[in-house]
This record gives structure tokens, sequence and C-alpha cells, in this order.
């Protein structure tokens, strides 16, 4: 460390930040590097909101005024995790430290582990991509893991409300950017590694290596136990690292496993096999890949000494965890999913649980990238879905400062691929709508995923049953006088007799007219999920032939289908028999 300005002795330092906007009378200000930019270009900002001191791993350009401290050091992250743990009196010293990394899997594993913590009635923290909780209450998570002065500061909190333990997700960038050094964890886990960040670490296994750091210690020893995937190939490569190593998996020889699960929508349940006894799981989590995931969350809570029965209550008591096969029931008639499946591996195993779940059914998967971030996987994930889903709808999903349709562009590239049948919807709203309408049965199973919000898994209602005849919410519900006149399009066909059922948001009004040579068929189309009124969202028209048959199209679904005059001329019967 070199100080380039003298020191002035009357300084009082009241605050760590290295966010210049987040700056206050008396502050350190650490300018740091960025992806974008160096946070040296915020140095003046900083000093005129009242910084007495700035530090950077290069030297300071800007002109320093009297008064105020210019400080450069070697590494300027580490060095502000360091002045932070001792700004807030090392309080992860209080603390057992618990940390989760790998690509997917992070966020339930540190839930059910949450979970389990509380079950023994300790207080703690969680910190991962969907907030960040202490007992003093939630905050936004602008990143997965909170930078080093942030997350300083969540621990004293925890540390001062009486706490005895914090759980956080690890993820590369902050592994990357020495968010945790100085840390020490009794427990680390490694769920998997696959395809992720590519725009971020160049390569592969410089994306390993950066997973790799947790293990071989952030500045303060290896882990005191490493709770490691067996199955996964990388997972081998991580043995020995920690002072202990525990493995999970439902390979055989994994010291945490189970032999056989029960797997439904509504939850998991199977026994345990671990060091400590058999303990017998019940869970509302979903899926196979939840299994791995609390393999995963009883290896680290039995590495902290927690009891196999309060493991037990933990899981039994987490009834959901935001945005990971969650389940949405406001009273509908059908299954709405939620999740937040980012990669093509995630993908893979949400769509092959919703197959393993409901095999009969048909796959309708609608799901967009995120924009400005890494491209390779767009092609992978959607080759993902043209492969496994009877159906994608590609879509935006938060493009940021990409063109959505070069963002779709991308994709289509993997779905084409495969024989995979595929619709293009920008319109994310309009998009959901579709895969509403594609869901025809109760087998029926539509995937909407996005990072935002991210994915949902709907089972249509089935018509020809009593009592799915009704729409499937109020806010589909058309008014009593305007159903008679509904005319329901299933399949993407015009009913063709008198038992016209209410559409789920699609209200058909029909005007019609003949001529000697042609029929013409104007149908306006209202979404009520959008707008009650009449106002027309979208116009459907069947353009005519001179003799035995017409095409009709739709714009909202792109399709031709040649349909009969005779047809045309029952259906013709039909609306003006209800206008």
């Amino acid at each position: 460390m070199e100080t380039i300005t003298s020191f002035p002795p009357s300084a009082e330092i009241r605050q760590i930040v290295c966010d210049s906007r987040k700056v206050k009378a008396g502050a350190i200000f650490f300018a740091l590097r960025g992806a974008k930019e160096h946070g040296q270009a915020f140095i003046a900002d900083a000093i005129q909101r009242g910084a007495v001191a700035v530090v950077s791993d290069d030297p300071v350009a800007t002109v320093v005024p009297p008064g105020v401290i210019a400080i450069q050091v070697r590494e300027a992250r580490k060095a502000l995790a360091i002045a932070s743990a001792n700004f807030y009196d090392h309080p992860a010293n209080a603390l057992e430290l618990v940390s989760v990394t790998g690509t997917n899997g992070k966020t339930t594993t540190t839930s059910v582990i949450d979970a389990i913590i509380k079950a023994s009635k300790s207080k703690t923290g969680l910190f991962g991509t969907i907030a960040y909780e202490t007992p003093r209450g939630k905050y936004p998570a602008p990143n997965t893991t909170p930078e080093s002065v942030d997350l300083q500061g969540f621990l004293a909190e925890i540390r001062d409300a009486g706490g005895e333990f914090a759980v956080l997700e690890a993820s590369s960038h902050s592994l990357t950017m020495d968010r945790l050094w100085g840390l020490h964890f009794a427990a680390a886990v490694f769920t998997n590694l696959t395809r992720e960040h590519m725009d971020y670490h160049k390569t592969f296994e410089d994306y390993f290596a950066a997973k790799k750091t947790l293990f071989t210690g952030t500045g303060a020893g290896a882990p005191d136990t490493a709770i490691i995937n067996i199955d996964d190939e990388y997972g081998k490569k991580l043995f020995g690292l920690g002072k202990k190593t525990v493995s999970y998996g439902l390979e055989s020889g994994a010291d945490i496993t189970t032999k056989k699960f029960q797997l439904s929508f509504n939850g998991l349940a199977f026994t345990a096999q671990t060091p400590n006894g058999k303990i017998q799981i019940t869970s509302s989590l979903v899926g196979r890949i939840n299994v791995y995931n609390i393999l995963a969350a009883i290896g680290a809570a039995q590495a902290l000494g927690l009891s196999n029965e309060v493991i037990e209550a933990g899981i039994r008591n987490l009834e959901s965890v935001s945005g990971r096969f969650q389940r949405i029931d406001q009273g509908q008639p059908y299954l709405v999913i939620v999740d937040y499946a980012h990669t093509d591996d995630a993908l893979e195993n949400l769509i092959r649980t919703a197959r393993e779940l409901n095999p009969k059914g048909r796959i309708i998967t609608l799901f967009g990238c995120g924009g400005s971030k890494d491209r390779t996987k767009r092609p992978v994930m959607g080759e993902v879905t043209g492969r496994l889903s009877d159906l994608t709808i590609l879509s935006s999903d938060n493009p940021r400062q990409e063109d959505p349709l070069k963002i779709i562009s991308d994709i289509i590239v993997g779905v084409q691929k495969t024989s995979g049948k595929y619709v293009i919807e920008p319109d994310r709203e309009k998009a959901i709508g579709l895969a509403m309408d594609e869901a025809r049965g109760v087998a029926d199973t539509c995937i909407r995923c996005d990072r935002c919000g991210a994915i949902g898994i709907v089972r249509g209602c089935d018509p020809r049953k009593s009592a799915d005849r009704q729409p499937r919410s109020t806010r589909h519900q058309a008014p009593r006088s305007r159903v008679k006149r509904c005319v329901r399009i299933g399949r993407r066909k015009v009913t063709c007799n008198r038992d016209c059922w209410l559409h789920e948001d699609l209200v058909l009004e029909a005007a019609w007219h003949m001529t000697t040579a042609k029929i013409v068929i104007a149908l306006v189309v209202v979404d009520l999920q959008l707008d009650n009124s009449r106002r027309p969202q979208d116009i459907l028209i069947t353009s005519g032939h001179e003799r035995n048959s017409f095409v009709w199209r739709c714009a909202r679904m792109p399709h031709e289908r040649q349909v009969s005059r005779e047809e045309l001329a029952k259906v013709c019967v039909i609306l003006k028999g209800g206008l």
C-alpha cells in the first residue's frame, strides 16, 4: 500500500463505499475497475459528496484537494474486503458461514439450508439471487452475491441481532471479484457445472477455476467441510480441497444419497441415507433436480451440527422457493409453475421434469434470452426446447440494449437444428396468451421460461367435461350477454357446430356476407385479458377462392388451412344465428 497524499491526523472514517452515488461525509471511496468503466472516473464526484479518502489499484489521476487522502494499493477489491471487515469489527468471526456455488441449484439449496437453520430456532441470514435477508429485514438483490462492503454490513446486522449463521450463494463473478475475500466457511457446497457466463469468463476452464476458488480458500483457508455433487464430473475434481469432503448424489458411492424417491406435482418423498443415519424427507419441492438440492442441503446442515429431526422439520416447512418450479394457485382449474431457468441445462432439467410428471401431455415451452449477455447459450437453449418440447414459443425477455428480434434469431438457429415446431411472438403478453390458447386439454403442459419471472406450466381444461366449461378465471370471463355470440377457435380452426364454448381469452365477433363467387368472413378479435371493451386487438380474415375452397389466416397465430365451401357455409349459418 502506498499513501500518495499525507494522512491528516484528524481524519475520521464514517463510511466505506465503492459507489460514488452512495458517498456521505467522511467516507472512503474505493475506485474499482469495472467491466465497462473504471471507478477512477467517479473520484471527483465522490470527493464532492464528502469523501475524505480515495483508494485505487492504479495511480490516482484526479487532482486530489487538500484534506483528502489518496491511497494506491496492489489489489483494490481485496483491500475493500479487508477494510470492510475491519470497519464492521469482523462480524464473520461470530457466525457460521455456509456458501453454495455451481451453475444451477444455488438458490434452492441455500433456501433449504436457511429453512433448516430456522427450524433449529436460530437466527440467520440468506443472500442470493432473489433477495438479501437478515433478522432486521429483506433487501433487494442487485447481484447474486453482495459486494464485500455490503456483505460485511449485512453480517454485522446478523451478529448484532444475535444471529449465529449466514447462508449465501457464491457466484463465479463474486469469486473472481474477491467479494468473499477474508471469509472462512464452515461448509461449502458444489451443485454442478454447465455452460454459463461465457461472455465474462471466455473459457469453460476459467469458469470452473472461479468456482474452485471457494474450495481452495478465499483468503481465510479452505472450508471446514466441502459438500460435493459426486455425479458431476467437475465435482469429482474438487475432492480433497476442503478440510473434510462429503459427497452426495444418486449414483453409487455417495455419502449422502437415496435409493428411490416418489415424484409428483405435489412434491417429493424419499429416505435419505447419510453418515448420521436415515432421514425421512417430505417436501413440497418438485422434480428430480430438487432431490439433489435437498441432499446437498442435508450435507451442509450436518456439517453445521444440526440434528436429523431439525433437518426433517426444516425441509418439510419450506413450501416453495420463489421462481424455482414454483406453483401458483389462484383457484384456477389448471396448473401454473414459475421457474428461473436461464441455462440450457436448467431448461432441459425443467422440461424433463414436466415430461416425467405429465408423460401423456404435450409440452409447450415459452421462453426468451436476456439481452447484452452470453450469446453463445441462445442457440443451445433453442435446441433444447426444439428437441424436448412439442411447441416452442419464442418471445422477448429483458432485451436490455439489444433488438429483441436479433436475440430471437440467435435462438432460432438452435431450434432449427431439430424437428421441433416453433412460433415467434416478440410481444410477451401476446406470447403468454398464445401459450394459453395452445394448452388444449388436461394433459397439456405449457412451459413459460424467462429470466424475469421465468417459467409457467399450464395444464389446459377440457371443454368436453362439464366441470371445465366455465371460463378459467374471472379476468377471462365475457359479459353474459355476449357469451351466446362467441365462436370458439380451437386447434387453429373455427368450430363448425352449435356446441360453442367460450375460448380462454378470445371473443370472436363475426360479420359475414356472401357473393355469387365467394364467401368472405371477417373476424375481429377482442382480447379480454387486455381489455373488456370492443376495441379490436387483431383481425382474422379468410380470403376466398372462386370455387371450392378457402384459406383462412390468423394474424396472431400464423397458419393457413384449406377449408371447404361446405364448412364455411355451416360456419356462416352459425354466425348468422348468433349475431
